[in-house]
């Protein structure tokens, strides 16, 4: 029976609590007072369909909550349509069910959302409106079968709740073949990276210390490159161009000059002297920062090589998920194939639990159907 009901913000009652006792209830008021609220309160709770124009002008929406004292067999009914929402071990057979109608309209049991159809579901065992324009269970094919079932007697109705438990066994077993369906498919997704993150490993074939080993090489070629670049600055200074331009043909042209000018003036013949010196001097520094030049080696085609392998590298670490080599190497990385199996194996043993299930066995005749 239902023995409290709530209503906040539904037509002209803005807040209204109602406790029933046992027996019979009656319920009398003024036109207006809300009489009819109350019973569009109990359709709402029951499955009935919502209409937006009950909401309250002074409320954003209309919230009904109502709390039924049941028997342990309507209570085990409701269990195996909300199972979720009434725990089967519970201490007190009661069912609470609310109902909240607005821009976001939703159905509970026992306080945990539920889709409307299963808040129908188990609100069938529990009341039913008789009135004008109003629900008559009686002309509803489940009500009917509870009807028939319940002539049946206890015998009938003992091998009904055998057949119940027998489809609530291949409801789970159909579920958990699902979840294993999809687990495959996953794997079957997943499979192709981790196959891709496999052979790249087998390929680069990482080294513990390697990417310091890299970084370390990487800087030595790369400050060779520039030690390279310094000394060709200095050699196009000394030397100059091909057009020349360099202090060493600007030496060598004024010492030519300077000795011309000396054997018409001998005053000058000391300085003309020191700078062909000079020039000399110049020309053996030319010679050896030439051979300094020769002397550092220089490959772009290794420094590439470098850049490449550690950017491979990198990208197996993202690829994986590690931090560095070392973790990539202690990490341990499971089969992906394995996986697949093993789920097709527990599957396959699900599959033929469900299949194996034979209602028959399960369901005798009995003397209500002579």
């Amino acid at each position: 029976m239902i023995t409290d009901l709530c209503v906040r913000g539904l037509g002209t009652v803005t807040l209204a609590e109602v406790q029933f006792k046992p027996g019979l209830n009656v319920i009398t008021g003024e036109t207006g007072a809300g009489k009819t609220m109350l019973l569009r309160a109990l359709t709402l709770v029951i499955g009935g369909k919502a209409d937006q124009s009950w909401i309250a002008h002074s409320s954003n929406e209309a919230v009904v909550d109502a709390v039924f004292s049941v028997s342990d067999d309507v209570y085990q009914r409701a269990v195996e349509v909300a199972e979720d929402a009434c725990p089967p071990d519970a201490s007190e057979a009661t069912v609470a069910l609310g109902r909240v109608v607005g821009a976001r309209s939703r159905a509970s049991v026992n306080g945990r959302l539920v889709p409307a159809a299963t808040q129908t579901d188990v609100a069938e065992h529990l009341m039913s409106i008789h009135g004008q324009h109003e629900q008559r269970s009686l002309i509803r094919a489940g009500k009917q079968r509870e009807v028939l079932d319940r002539f049946g007697g206890s015998e009938h109705l003992e091998q009904l709740q055998t057949l119940a438990e027998v489809f609530g066994s291949l409801r789970r077993l159909k579920q958990r073949i699902a979840e294993l369906q999809a687990l495959h498919a996953s794997a079957l997704v997943n499979s192709v990276a981790a196959n891709e993150m496999c052979s790249t490993f087998d390929r680069l074939a990482p080294a513990d210390d390697e990417l310091r080993s890299l970084d370390e090489s990487i800087a030595l070629v790369t400050e060779s490159e520039t030690v390279r670049s310094t000394i060709a600055a200095v050699l196009t200074a000394v030397e100059g161009h091909e057009n020349g331009g360099g202090v060493r043909s600007a030496l060598h042209v004024a010492a030519r000059e300077l000795l011309k000018l000396g054997e018409r003036h001998p005053s000058l013949s000391a300085v003309s002297q020191r700078l062909v010196a000079a020039a000399a001097e110049v020309d053996d520094i030319a010679t050896e920062v030439r051979a300094a030049f020769d002397s550092v080696d220089s490959n772009p085609a290794e420094i590439e090589r470098l850049h490449s392998r550690r950017a491979d590298l990198m990208r197996l670490l993202r690829l994986t998920g590690q931090a560095d080599i070392p973790a990539l190497l202690s990490a341990h990385i499971s089969n992906p194939v394995a996986v697949i199996l093993d789920s097709e194996e527990t599957g396959e043993a699900l599959l033929t639990s469900y299949t194996g299930i034979n209602i028959a066995d399960h369901f005798t005749r009995c003397s209500c159907c002579d």
